[in-house]
């Protein structure tokens, strides 16, 4: 029996910048092998992952360490240090216990927050810089751990959830009052609203800055501002959602309806560039790729695409980087890992021959 799965590796670092090159093979490896349902994972430029499931496992690129007995949605930094959310109760899903930031610096595991009420949902840039969103009593807000101290950013009536950090210490968030009370931006001294509507938005390095949001008539689209001004990328009768930035200033988002697939702005133009929406899978700036997925058992467990070998593609329509093997399960006897090159964007696909 043969699973074809085709799939866009959606993260701000999606984008490859190597567009007329491409690894020759990879060697697939399951890194996780258990009774638990691990899922979430994130992957460094140093190849390090972690993921949750049974608590909070870090990879390190030969061994894997849980650093967590628990804990939920982990986020990674360059340098190792790893963030999640954490219950410091018996019971954080209704019972007596809250919701809490953790911090692991690559030796010890810090508490960040310690109140009786829920912080959630952390990220994490290359200097250590934390941001969250945290109940205050009445609502909810944004706060940023930074050089051993902890900073309320936001203070108001409304709710003020999913912030992003970049690595220069730019924040960004969406605050929610009567369906959306737009996109909110802290430049490390001043607080701006860049739009008056808008959800989940995502920022790189240079402070561009990119959201989904209601157009006209009422569907979502998708909307960049560069710093000094803000365009509208998409105009359709149809949804547009989930949009990922890089430090290139390219945009990636998933259409749904009329217009469905994913779609890539590189700057100038947007183009679909695969006629179904993507997975959220992640590739690194080294072409590791990080995804997760069901083993025999239908557990979802934890895998890795490492590159063994480099090549010279010129204007590749399509590639197939050898045949792959699998570490640590059983359950397959071949995995064939394909990368497709489009336009600087890379489609995954993973044929599965089971036994």
């Amino acid at each position: 029996m043969k699973r074809s799965f085709l799939v866009l590796l959606l993260s701000p670092i999606i984008i490859f910048t190597f567009v007329s090159a491409s690894y020759s093979s990879y060697t697939i490896v399951q890194l996780t092998n258990t009774a638990y349902w691990e899922d979430y994972p994130q992957i460094n430029s140093n190849g390090y992952v972690v993921w949750q499931g049974g608590g909070i496992w870090l990879y390190d690129g030969a061994t894997t360490t849980q650093i967590s007995a628990s804990g939920l949605r982990p986020q990674i930094n360059d340098n190792g240090w790893v963030v999640w959310t954490g219950c410091d109760g018996a019971d954080c899903w209704g019972g007596d216990g809250d919701w809490e930031i953790f911090l692991y610096d690559g030796v010890n595991t810090t508490q960040l927050t310690n109140n009786a009420y829920d912080d959630e949902e952390p990220q994490i840039n290359d200097n250590g810089e934390v941001v969250w969103w945290g109940w205050d009593g009445s609502d909810y807000e944004i706060f940023l751990y930074n050089d051993r101290s902890t900073t309320q950013l936001t203070d108001n009536d409304y709710d003020d959830d999913y912030p992003q950090i970049n690595d220069n210490g730019y924040v960004v968030w969406d605050l929610r009052h009567g369906g959306s009370g737009g996109i909110w931006l802290y430049d490390g001294a001043t607080t701006t609203q860049i739009s008056a509507f808008g959800f989940r938005p995502q920022i790189n390095d240079n402070g561009h800055v990119v959201w989904q949001g209601s157009g006209v008539p009422t569907t979502e689209e998708i909307f960049l501002y560069d710093g000094t001004s803000t365009t509208q990328l998409t105009d359709n009768a149809y949804g547009d959602y989930a949009p990922q930035i890089n430090n290139n200033g390219y945009v990636v988002w998933w259409g749904y309806g009329g217009g469905s697939g994913t779609w890539l702005y590189d700057g100038a133009t947007s183009n679909r560039i695969y006629a179904d929406i993507g997975l959220g899978y992640q590739i690194n700036d080294n072409g590791y790729v990080i995804w997760y997925g069901l083993d025999e058992g239908y557990n979802g467990e934890i895998f890795l695409a490492k590159p063994t070998g480099y090549s010279s593609v010129a204007n590749a329509e399509a590639a197939t980087y050898g045949s792959s093997s699998l570490i640590g399960s059983g359950a397959f006897n071949s995995l064939t890992l394909i990368l497709v090159p489009v336009g600087g964007v890379i489609l995954l696909r993973i044929l599965r021959r089971k036994r």
